[in-house]
């Protein structure tokens, strides 16, 4: 698992995190776990700078493309990842989280080599 920390004048405002996926069925995809953000901190651009950080690092990881899981209420982090280039797949994964019934939706993106 790799972490990146974003910080701003010496205060962490943002963290994400990425790996191989975590998932037997995607293991040829990279996979971005996590992103998040200090509510004041978003719609900076720097959501973007997390992303594309990490995508990065998957590309010189090997990775040819990257997932993330998004929870399917989320319309904001939906529209910011398809603003992005990511795909809605299809595919979705039910859970329950602190007795709330959840469902995310898995994201693709194929990854483009400069």
């Amino acid at each position: 698992m790799n972490n990146l920390v974003l910080t701003e004048a010496g205060r962490i405002i943002g963290t994400s995190c990425f790996c191989r996926s975590r998932w037997e069925k995607f293991s040829d995809c990279g996979e971005i776990v996590s992103v998040y953000l200090l509510p004041e901190c978003t719609g900076m651009g720097y959501g973007r700078k997390l992303i594309e950080f990490a995508e990065n690092e998957l590309i010189k990881l090997g990775f040819d493309r990257m997932l993330l899981w998004v929870l399917e209420e989320n319309c904001n982090a939906r529209h910011f990842y398809e603003h992005l280039g990511y795909m809605n797949s299809g595919e979705v994964l039910d859970d329950n989280i602190g007795g709330k019934a959840l469902r995310e939706i898995m994201y693709i993106k194929t990854a483009v080599r400069e």
